[in-house]
């Protein structure tokens, strides 16, 4: 029997002859045994992460004496639960998150590099008067951080207690080993014509008591967009305006937090305000 015959023949007594994994568009993919015995196949074992196509397990690659193969990944606690996403077809949607990744990091998804890579980042709001009016003329500071040190992804999942996990549609955090209230970790969800689940939520608001983290929400479905948000890159600083956000385990709406657990509950409350912020 020749070596590609062995090889052949160990392929096909594999317990998992497929995998999946997310490539970098953040699509889900799947990739056979033996298209993992490929050139290609071999680049994306050191650049993704594998799991089973129907449980969601971890799987990593291992060589074997005639093979590279799929195994389950040692002290897996079973499949990962992050809400899936739909493939996004809206191009609102994927225009804003583009605007702000450029902005943010200097460079465009496609790779090329800019030159307005700002050196730091302020996210603000407004305050808000006695009488419950927004006072334009009243910023309130939510963050203020040096970006020498910061990357940005985008469709970035993550898992938050050992198997349960969110997707951010974009994300940046401090590389360096140390995680401190001057380096949070700043989460951006651009929101359409749908608002993060009940179970996104919460467990945005969890991560949130955890770790320095800073969730902004967008609205970019038209006059909300103007309303409520905005980027702007000018002397090094980018300046990221916002009006609902979650810090610290609460849901903020201007400088005012709520106690807000639900879709529900944040869409009334984005839609009591004029013009409705998410329609």
């Amino acid at each position: 029997m020749t070596k590609s015959e062995k090889k052949a023949r160990a392929m096909k007594k594999l317990k998992h002859q497929n995998a999946s994994y997310r490539n970098e568009h953040g699509k889900i993919v799947g990739i056979s045994v033996v298209a993992l015995n490929t050139k290609d196949g071999r680049k994306a074992a050191l650049a993704f992460t594998f799991f089973e196509p129907t449980t969601k397990e971890h799987l990593y690659v291992k060589p074997g004496k005639y093979c590279l193969y799929f195994a389950r990944a040692p002290l897996s606690r079973g499949p990962e639960d992050i809400p899936e996403r739909a493939e996004s077809t809206d191009k609102n949607h994927e225009h804003w998150i583009e605007k702000y990744y450029e902005k943010l990091s200097g460079e465009t998804l496609a790779g090329k590099e800019l030159t307005t890579r700002p050196k730091t980042l302020e996210v603000y709001t407004y305050k808000v008067d006695i009488y419950g009016f927004v006072d334009k003329n009243s910023e309130h500071a939510i963050a203020r951080v040096s970006l020498e040190n910061y990357d940005w992804g985008k469709e970035v999942s993550r898992v938050i207690d050992g198997r349960h996990g969110v997707r951010h549609d974009l994300f940046g955090m401090d590389v360096g080993l140390q995680m401190l209230r001057a380096t949070p970790q700043v989460a951006f969800e651009m929101v359409n014509t749908s608002t993060p689940s009940t179970v996104t939520l919460q467990r945005l608001i969890h991560l949130t008591k955890l770790v320095p983290l800073i969730v902004i929400i967008v609205p970019v479905n038209g006059e909300a967009s103007r309303h409520y948000g905005g980027i702007t890159v000018e002397n090094g600083t980018a300046r990221v305006r916002c009006t609902a956000y979650i810090a610290q385990g609460m849901v903020y709406f201007n400088s005012v937090p709520y106690l807000i657990t639900t879709e529900a509950e944040l869409r009334a409350r984005g839609n009591s305000l004029k013009p409705p912020m998410f329609g």
